[in-house]
């Protein structure tokens, strides 16, 4: 490396979150399981044949992943990474908030990278083009490469407008794009058909601006059930159960026993995703449930991120402040 490159790195790292390393990441502290009396007695007591074989199905292909499997997912997609990365310089993109399981992942992946990033940041769909101005820096020092690390990816649809379709929009700002482009490395141990599929996914591959390095599969409803299963739940008004079988939740959400089809049925120790990643109805009806540990303020991790995110905020908002008064004067 030149003494000019070095330089750049230096500055580019100065851009980054005052950040250490978290060997004190917390891990979940229950393991995903099922209520075997309240599977059985939920499908011997439907009394439509055909529903019968759905709910047996759904809970057949009920993937409960252990953390220490998904531990293992990630370390091989890590050592792939490796081989792409091979010592060039690199910026790891976290969710545009804290307390997300993006920087979670990535913390227990970071120990296994044998090139560090240059950077790491915080970085979200929803920011001003005025608060990329400190961001831009990185791109004025020639990093075009860009890691994103998540437990897995589901419609993809949040990856795609809050990092593939923000970074392009920010390189089109600032003049790069066309002649450059992001290259962005997406590592996710598991991921859905739906999302590898999709077309601006498998565009943004052919023009070389992603690559998805994952390890499973998820099937989601739709993989799972025959056309004629989807239209007999659409039929009972989008529910497994019975009206009058539904469990009652409490909630304001007049939808929360609709089924989507979209959704998948793999759970993690550390994450039971939400209604349109995981099937909700059937996480409630079998207590399929746990807490978040990256989000369990009781930490020491969680103060840490809490403190950091406090001054990459400070530091951003001042720099949106001064671009603002430059503006007026």
């Amino acid at each position: 490396m030149t003494d000019e490159q070095q330089r750049a790195t230096t500055e580019v790292a100065s851009q980054t979150p005052e950040h250490s390393a978290a060997p004190d990441v917390p891990q979940p502290k229950t393991s995903l399981s099922i209520n075997e009396a309240e599977v059985k007695r939920w499908i011997t007591s439907e009394p439509n044949p055909q529903f019968q074989e759905i709910k047996q199905k759904l809970v057949d292909n009920l993937a409960l992943v252990p953390h220490e499997v998904f531990l293992s997912a990630l370390k091989r997609c890590v050592s792939t990474l490796n081989e792409k990365i091979q010592g060039s310089d690199y910026v790891v993109l976290w969710d545009s908030k804290p307390h997300s399981s993006k920087r979670w992942v990535y913390e227990q992946a970071q120990p296994e990278l044998t090139t560090q990033p240059v950077q790491e940041t915080y970085f979200g769909v929803y920011d001003a083009m005025e608060d990329f101005e400190s961001f831009r820096e990185i791109l004025d020092k020639g990093v075009d490469t860009f890691v994103v690390m998540d437990d897995a990816i589901y419609s993809g649809e949040q990856f795609r407008n809050a990092t593939l379709k923000k970074l392009i929009e920010v390189y089109k700002k600032f003049g790069y794009y066309p002649s450059r482009f992001p290259k962005i490395l997406l590592v996710a141990p598991y991921s859905t058909r739906t999302f590898q599929t999709n077309e601006v996914t498998q565009a943004a591959q052919e023009q070389g601006i992603l690559t998805l390095l994952t390890e499973q599969t998820m099937p989601t409803l739709n993989d799972v059930l025959s056309p004629a299963e989807r239209q007999a739940i659409q039929e009972r008004g989008g529910t497994l159960d019975l009206p009058e079988d539904a469990k009652e939740r409490g909630m304001l959400d007049p939808n929360d026993n609709q089924v989507f089809f979209g959704a998948t049925l793999t759970a993690f120790d550390h994450r039971v995703a939400d209604a349109h990643s995981f099937c909700e109805p059937l996480a409630y009806r079998l207590g399929v449930q746990t807490d978040k540990p990256y989000a369990d303020s009781t930490t020491s991790y969680f103060d840490k991120e809490e403190q950091e995110y406090k001054a990459y905020q400070t530091k951003r908002l001042q720099k949106a402040e001064e671009i603002r008064a430059q503006k007026t004067t």
